[in-house]
């Protein structure tokens, strides 16, 4: 995947979300703050992850390490995806 990809220019400042976003979709289940981080190539991320659970994209499994994955009832993901994947960020 080209690192400096024409989504992430169009949504500039919103690069580390839209990497985010695309770990979490291609993710097979629930993954840790830091897993998301070292596979997104992001680091900080925990102001991100919270902001996302607080609009609902994006849900916390809480357990002994607390782990994310995307809302997939939430419109906004599901459209936020269709465009991903029409651009080719998404594959």
């Amino acid at each position: 995947m080209e690192l400096d990809h024409p989504l992430e220019k169009l949504f500039r400042g919103s690069r580390k979300t839209l990497r985010v976003l695309r770990v979490l979709a291609l993710a097979h289940k629930p993954m840790s703050k830091y897993s998301i981080e070292a596979q997104a190539a992001v680091y900080d991320t925990e102001k991100l992850l919270a902001h996302l659970v607080d609009i609902g994209v994006v849900k916390v499994i809480d357990g002994h390490i607390k782990r994310y994955t995307l809302n997939q009832e939430n419109s906004v993901v599901n459209a936020v995806l269709r465009l991903m994947k029409d651009v080719g960020y998404l594959e």
